[in-house]
Order: structure tokens, then sequence, then C-alpha cells
């Protein structure tokens, strides 16, 4: 091992843009004796700079976090361009992930498509995830609700989880697709073995009634194992407490269950705690409470 380690630093310190990543990976895990995060960020910037797409990816996601080397988001951006006009999909997906998102750089939608694009076309099912969600709110390009599904349809076939329930929705309101609420259920059900925000869309089904018999009971269950994961589930179990539904009725546990929505930022959550406080479900009146809960729900 020592050997070959001495090789190897020996091709990077005359300018082998492949031994210099390698050098680099090496020092930044922290199972190997030679873990040395500074000199990582030296080998990574280096071959970076030397035209390695690998490790320009690599820097920048140094200089994004800040991780052992001062956060450059300039910089960082350069390297993920660098890295990305070489084909690099994984560089081309975080690239339209910064410009949707407006991360450090100034938001730019079509611009994030367009890298969005190239990246998914490269077999990133990140990419096509993000590009269906592109297609469906009309973020960067016109809204096409088909588009969408086909890019769905994409990531599913790649193996992306989120991107099975995107087209469990797709199923079950229509979008781009005829409505079908069995497969909206199929394919949620799916996700649910590997992905536990479905979990709490299987809930719903179950306690609407879509795609499968209502069962209020089985809903409240799936809820309790979602509520960790998805922020909703804490809501929806909120809301069976407070009425009863597959549940004994109790103000005190719903209002225990919107606290922890709450606690989470999440609107609905807020807006149940608020009302909780108004009316003394659950909690002590408190007119001071609500209104404070109020104006964090309307910010």
């Amino acid at each position: 091992m020592q050997e070959a380690f001495s090789y190897l630093s020996f091709a990077a310190e005359r300018g082998s843009a492949i031994a210099q990543f390698r050098l680099g990976a090496i020092h930044s895990q922290r199972s190997s004796r030679f873990y040395d995060p500074e000199e990582s960020i030296r080998w990574f910037k280096a071959a970076a700079e030397n035209g390695h797409r690998q490790a320009q990816l690599s820097y920048a996601i140094a200089l994004l976090s800040g991780m052992n080397v001062k956060k450059n988001m300039a910089l960082a951006v350069e390297m993920l361009e660098r890295s990305a006009e070489q084909g690099y999909a994984v560089a081309e997906y975080n690239l339209g992930v910064l410009f949707l998102h407006g991360d450090g750089v100034e938001q730019r939608e079509e611009e994030a498509v367009r890298w969005l694009t190239a990246a998914a076309q490269g077999g990133s099912v990140e990419g096509w995830f993000l590009l269906g969600m592109c297609y469906e709110l009309g973020r960067g390009t016109e809204c096409d609700g088909e588009k969408a599904f086909e890019c769905y349809e994409r990531s599913a076939d790649g193996g992306w989880s989120s991107a099975l329930i995107a087209l469990g929705s797709c199923y079950e309101f229509g979008k781009g697709v005829m409505r079908s609420e069995a497969e909206a259920f199929r394919l949620y059900e799916e996700a649910a073995d590997v992905n536990v925000r479905a979990i709490a869309q299987l809930a719903r089904c179950y306690q609407d009634g879509v795609g499968v018999e209502k069962n209020l009971t089985k809903a409240v269950e799936l809820n309790m194992i979602a509520a960790d994961a998805d922020v909703k589930a804490n809501v929806n179990l909120g809301i069976a407490y407070q009425y009863g539904i597959g549940v004994p009725r109790s103000d005190e546990e719903a209002f225990l269950w919107f606290e922890r929505a709450a606690e989470q930022g999440d609107a609905d959550g807020m807006m149940n705690v608020a009302l909780c406080y108004s009316s003394g479900r659950g909690v002590k009146e408190d007119a001071a409470k609500c209104v404070m809960q109020s104006l964090v729900t309307d910010t």
C-alpha cells in the first residue's frame, strides 16, 4: 500500500491529473491511514485546475460547503461549469439545482432547465425527476403535463423512488396521463417499500378510499410510521385525533401532533396550533400565543 501510494504521489507531483484526483480521494477517506482533509483539497484543486472533471466537481462541493476550504460561491460555480462543459452529468445536475433555487447565485430557471436537461440526457435519474417537476410546475419552461409524466417515468425506470410518488400523483389527478386511482395506489405502495415519504401518501389513500377500500385505522397506522419523515403525516394525525378518525378522539393528542408539525415550519401545523390556542382545544386558551402562531403563518 505504501509503495503504491508513493508511486501515486510521484505521478501527482509531476502533473498527472488522474493521480492528483486519486490522491485527493485517498486523503478524503476517513477510513484511510492517509486521511488528511487539507491535503485532499490541495490535490482536488490541482486536478481541477488540470481539467479533471470529477476533481472539478469535488472541489466545487468543498467550495460550496466551506468544508476544509474557505467558501467561494463564484469559484464553485466556475468549477461546476467547467466540469459540466465536459459532459459530466453529476455536475450538470448540481448546476441545474443551483440555478433553479438561486442558492448563492442569481436564480435563472431557464438556465436550470438547460442544465437539468443535459444531466437527464446524460443518465441522471435525479435530473429526470427535477426536470419533470419543472415541466409540471412551469419553472423555466412552459407547463407540460405529458412531458412531466415522461420525465418522471424515465427517473422511476432508473430507480428513483421519489419519481414513483410523482407518477402516482400524475395517475391520481390525471396529470399528463389518463386518471387511474388504482394505478396511483399501486405506485405509492411500490415507492413505500424504499421511501418513507410514500407511506404518508398510502395513508391518505386509505383515509379517502383512493384506489383502495377506505380503512381509517390503517391510515392512522401508516401516518404513525411516516411521521418522523413527513411533516404532513403529523398534521394528518392531529386531524385524526381531533375528530376521532380511526382513533379515539383526543384534543390533547391532536394538539401535540399539530405542534410537532408547527415546530418543523409547516403552515397547516401552525394554523392548527393557533386555532387550538384560540379555542382552548387540547391546550390552555392563550390569545397571545394564538396571535404569535398566526403571525408566523402569515409571513
